[in-house]
Parts: structure tokens; sequence; C-alpha cells
């Protein structure tokens, strides 16, 4: 898969996390949700088991994917030069 997702999983994660357990888990609330970025994002709150490191999962609801994953600390860097 060449996708955004998978791509940037590969480069900050060094892996790819199954998908589909992923998105089961944000559809069934099982890890935190953080805030909603437009009517159809939501941001969750994920914390890899293999890196052992929190990760914002932006979830796209209409299509029914995660969009990217981005480092907790890049979520506050990118706040702080607003």
């Amino acid at each position: 898969m060449n996708d955004h997702f998978s791509v940037r999983c590969l480069q900050r994660l060094g892996y790819i996390p199954n998908r589909r357990e992923l998105v089961k888990l944000i559809q069934e609330a099982k890890i935190t949700f953080l805030d909603r970025q437009s009517n159809r994002v939501t941001r969750w709150l994920w914390m890899d088991p293999i890196n052992n490191v929190e990760c914002i999962l932006p979830y796209d609801k209409e299509r029914k994917q995660i969009i990217t994953v981005l480092f907790n600390r890049e979520i506050n860097d990118e706040d702080k030069s607003d």
C-alpha cells in the first residue's frame, strides 16, 4: 500500500499497524477521543504498543479510514507555532 497513512506509519513508527484493528478501536471508542476537527474528522489518542509512544490518529468518519498518524509532540509543536 502506498497511501498516506501507510507511508507516515513507516516513516514515524517503522512499521504499519493493522488498520482494521485501529478503525475498530475508534468505532467502538476503545481509545481516547481527543476532539473533533470538523464535521467529518475526529482525532483519537493511541498508544503504540511497539514503540511505546502516544500517537494522534485523525479519523474520517465518512470514508471510515484513518487519515494519518502523528506523534503527540508534533501536535503540541503545531499548537505553539500558531
